[in-house]
């Protein structure tokens, strides 16, 4: 017998609990993706998951009101529907492309031009050249990862992600 089950878009907060050494994920906030099929069948209005979770962040953001929120998000939400225009206290951590197009920030405007102001800079590296040019360094930080203290290799720069 094959059966199809339910699929969940769900928003946690992590809480320590001092019956525990590790962090707990609390679900907060939740919602049901249903696929286009689904949706004409019930005449609703059909929602991308990602679409989905930005509305669950966006109310989650105005009962933060004002507090910094950490939102780690696995890749398939490191996306343009979900980043784009978070409030400056949101930080967003999660994977991009390894050929994503990073640009630089938008020069200042000379005066004189008219026209639309830019919004992206110049082409900078994409991450999987960044990763294997020597030009930027590796550097080290520790991290729990998985309740284990670990070493991590990365490298940083400032760009956007287009």
């Amino acid at each position: 017998m094959f059966v199809f089950g339910h699929c969940w878009v769900v928003l946690a907060v992590l809480v320590r609990v001092p019956f525990s050494k590790r962090a707990w994920a609390l679900p907060l906030l939740f919602r049901l993706y249903r696929n286009v099929k689904e949706c004409e069948t019930h005449d609703a209005a059909h929602k991308k998951k990602t679409e989905l979770a930005r509305a669950m962040l966006d109310e989650f953001v105005r009962w933060a009101n004002g507090r910094r929120i950490e939102l780690a998000a696995d890749s398939a939400y490191c996306n343009d529907t979900v980043s784009r225009g978070l409030p400056d206290n949101v930080v967003l951590f999660g994977a991009m492309r390894p050929d994503a197009v990073l640009t630089a920030l938008p020069e200042e405007a000379s005066t004189g031009k008219g026209g639309r102001p830019r919004v992206r800079g110049k082409l900078m590296r994409k991450p999987e050249r960044l990763a294997d040019d020597g030009r930027t360094p590796w550097r080290t930080t520790s991290a729990t990862l998985y309740g284990r203290e670990t070493t991590v290799r990365y490298k940083s720069m400032d760009a956007q992600w287009a």
